[in-house]
């Protein structure tokens, strides 16, 4: 008998089978059962193991399927509860492992021995991946099934798994009573409320761990009153039954009431005189904590992971005030920065503490970036409760659904219905993260690139400079400093030429796809054609041209090598992303480019030179509007007389990005023509057309690049009795350095060679 994958199991339906998974899956972690009631420590490694393992197998026997049984036969989904330790666990590094212990350099509380004697087999074996990678791999496993299953009760129970877990800290928040904008500082700057720090700092230990001058003097009388909280280690265990899970492995697991481990620690004995105090006096403390709202959420008061609190608890700015997830974006750069920073200096620097908590977090946040994709455009292609949805029925579970031209395509009644549900609706998780920006969406996008590049700008002004990002648990920060007792500087020709900024570029590339393609439902004009307006009413501040307006001022702004890298990211994410397809990415570089170029040259007459619509739907108007555009030599001329600089190298700089835009945009509608190509006497006409303009054009650059180096020769300006006075002069030995020819490499690629590398064959030998 054929069993379809609905039911896998011809004795008990599947919700059946799926609750028995549930409730199998707890019992390896047995003591989250009572953590509505009481603390609970997770540090066993072994505990961590088996559960991890066991949810492995649902993926490992992928290969070992035969007779075209699905994946879905076998899946097993954990609970939310152990979904939260999975993410928690995720967002640990193995350095920033934390349990009981005794204080050390720098205020840094090492490990137990208790705990580093019970975890040391898992954290020699070389053999076995770091419990975070393991982690992150689950799922992303599962995020998988979300996108290729094809059945709907299977996505239905992943993506509410997801959905459950998220939501508990990508929630709006309570502010939007307020009207009016704002002040921005208010958002960005730190708010250090003693009785919030108090939540957020302390750990499971007596010691206090403090945020050096910056902590208030008033913070240390509080400390006998926090370490009462922590009465439970001081009880007597519990003995209980775990049947199966009663082994030796799991008397280890660190939690208070069925555990040995914190029973004969001698630091906590010391502090039994503070275990008087009742168990009423207990839970008021904590529920006084607490937002009355979460306080039946508990556990994310209560669980604790080798002594950090849960992830969701720490990024729910109900709890944690004001930390949430923008926070940790900002944190995570700001982590990227400072590896960077070590990576040009010192041997070893991917083994800094900086380096390690910006790996992991990227993976995290990756994922969940990832999950607001998928949340959004599955929220309105499907909602079975409302019919206002964009009704989009997927027949192939490869079949791509695309909301953006679906919607485009309705009515203006309609459209205003969706977008109504866009800005309403709770179950659209970017809508809260956005709403985490603060009360004024004239706000939202200036905020979100300050957060996303965080850490590239080296020339912020000193009042803007002075603030620091936050870690998400304060022994991150303390982490951080200890990296600079490394002292093992090398020569600058053995640096590292790739670092973490560079590395950082695609999760924030990736950040700001998703907005990007949110703010497409609040554009004014069709994505198809240019001269169909969709909407007669004012701009709305979420609109995508806006928001481009917004980015490209700050693109501008970064080096060289990470903006080449933004625009690499692109190449990367139309490749890997399954949710947004690259013709939206596309629309959004090439308007990017647009407006850097406008901005750098003040040439507003590019506008009329480039059409994203032309490019998209491939016309070849588009190639030749691009050739008279590169050999406008007002293009150049703006950059080459430019008196501002203030030496040789901003002139290089700026000369290397104008070069890469113009680059990327004919590699980039060459790539269009060459996957039209059809070998036909007209294209290969245009094709030799365009050779000749690009060579055209790179000799009108290379005849302003040396005219930008005469003018700045002292000598030479003097001779030709030039009155303007520039911030920097070349010797004659540099401008001879400096000047180029038709066969000196460059600092640029010749657009030549771009053509050549697409199109060699076809072009004749006369030209090449």
């Amino acid at each position: 008998m054929n069993i379809p994958y609905e039911q896998p199991h011809l004795l008990f339906p599947l919700a059946a089978y799926f609750q028995s998974q549930y409730e199998f899956i707890d019992q390896f972690i047995p003591e989250l059962a009572s953590s509505e009631r009481k603390l609970v420590h997770l540090t066993n490694f072994k505990q961590f193991e088996d559960l991890i393992y066991h949810l492995e197998s649902t993926f490992l026997v992928k290969d070992e399927i035969d007779n075209g049984e699905n994946i879905e036969t076998y899946l097993k989904i954990p609970s939310i509860d152990i979904f939260r330790v999975l993410i928690t666990l995720a967002s640990r590094c193995l350095s920033t492992y934390f349990t009981h212990g005794s204080p050390s350099i720098d205020g840094l509380i090492a490990n137990n021995e208790y705990t580093k004697n019970l975890n040391e087999e898992y954290e020699k074996c070389i053999y076995k991946p770091p419990l975070r990678d393991r982690c992150i791999m689950i799922m992303r496993r599962y995020m998988d099934i979300l996108i290729t299953s094809t059945s709907p009760t299977t996505v239905e129970l992943v993506y509410k798994l997801f959905l459950d877990t998220f939501k508990e800290f990508i929630i709006q928040p309570e502010f939007f009573h307020i009207k009016g904008t704002l002040p921005k500082d208010r958002y960005l700057r730190s708010k250090r409320k003693i009785a919030l720090r108090q939540e957020t700092n302390v750990e499971e230990s007596h010691e206090v761990i403090s945020d050096s001058e910056e902590e208030p003097p008033s913070l240390v009388n509080d400390i006998a009153s926090e370490v009462k909280k922590f009465q439970p280690y001081n009880m007597s265990p519990l003995k209980r039954n775990t049947g199966i899970f009663s082994g030796d492995n799991y008397k280890m697991s660190g939690l208070n009431d069925s555990s040995v481990l914190f029973q004969t620690m001698p630091h906590l004995d010391s502090e039994s005189d503070l275990a008087s105090s009742s168990e009423g006096e207990l839970s008021s403390k904590r529920r006084k904590g607490s937002s009355n709202r979460y306080s039946k959420n508990s556990i994310l008061n209560n669980v604790r992971v080798f002594g950090d609190y849960l992830i969701s608890r720490q990024l729910n700015p109900m709890i944690n005030s004001p930390y949430n997830l923008w926070k940790l974006i900002q944190w995570t750069f700001h982590c990227a920065d400072f590896s960077t920073m070590y990576q040009k200096k010192l041997l070893g620097s991917n083994c800094t503490n900086s380096h390690l908590i910006f790996e992991t977090y990227s993976k995290l946040l990756r994922l969940i970036f990832d999950f607001l994709q998928f949340n959004l455009i599955y929220h309105l292609i499907k909602d079975q409760k409302s019919n206002q949805f964009l009704n989009i029925e997927r027949k192939d579970a490869n079949e791509y659904m695309d909301p953006v031209f679906t919607f485009s395509q309705l009515d203006s009644t309609s459209r205003k219905e969706i977008i109504g549900i866009i800005e309403n609706d709770r179950s659209i998780l970017l809508l809260n993260l956005m709403m985490q920006l603060g009360p004024s969406q004239v706000d939202w996008y200036d905020r979100v690139i300050e957060y996303v590049f965080t850490g590239l700008n080296k020339d912020k002004p000193n009042s803007e400079s002075s603030y620091q990002p936050q870690p998400c648990y304060e022994r991150e920060k303390i982490l951080t400093r200890h990296d600079n007792t490394l002292k093992k500087e090398i020569d600058r020709n053995y640096a590292l030429q790739y670092d973490d900024n560079i590395d950082s570029m695609k999760l924030r590339y990736g950040i700001i796809i998703i907005i990007y393609y949110r703010s497409l439902f609040f554009a004014t004009e069709s994505l198809i054609d240019d001269s169909q307006a969709l909407d007669d009413s004012p701009t709305s501040p979420l609109s995508p041209k806006l928001f481009l307006q917004q980015l490209s001022c700050k693109l501008i702004t970064l080096d060289y090598l990470y903006l080449r890298q933004f625009y690499l990211a692109y190449y990367m994410e139309t490749t890997e992303n399954k949710f947004i397809t690259r013709i939206y990415q596309y629309q959004m570089m090439h308007e990017l480019t647009k407006m850097m170029l406008i901005s750098f040259t003040g040439f507003p007459e590019i506008e009329n030179y480039l059409s994203t619509n032309e490019i998209i739907h491939s016309n070849s108007n588009s190639a030749k509007n691009l050739m008279d555009l590169i050999v406008d030599q007002r293009l150049y001329q703006a950059l080459v007389e430019d008196e501002t600089y203030s030496g040789w190298q901003d002139f290089e700089l700026a000369w290397s990005k104008l070069n890469y835009l113009l680059g990327w945009l004919l590699e980039s509608s060459l790539a269009e023509l060459q996957n039209n190509l059809r070998e036909s006497s007209e294209d290969i006409e245009l094709v030799n057309f365009i050779f000749k303009r690009v060579e055209k054009a790179d000799r009108i650059k290379i005849k302003w690049y040396n005219r930008f180096i005469l003018n700045h020769c002292k000598d030479n300006n003097k001779s030709n009795n030039n009155h303007v006075e520039y911030h920097f002069y070349l010797s004659d030995d540099e401008a001879l350095n400096h000047l180029v020819n038709d066969k000196s490499e460059t600092i640029w690629v010749r657009f030549k060679h771009v053509v050549l590398l697409k199109f060699s064959k076809y072009i004749n030998e006369q030209f090449t």
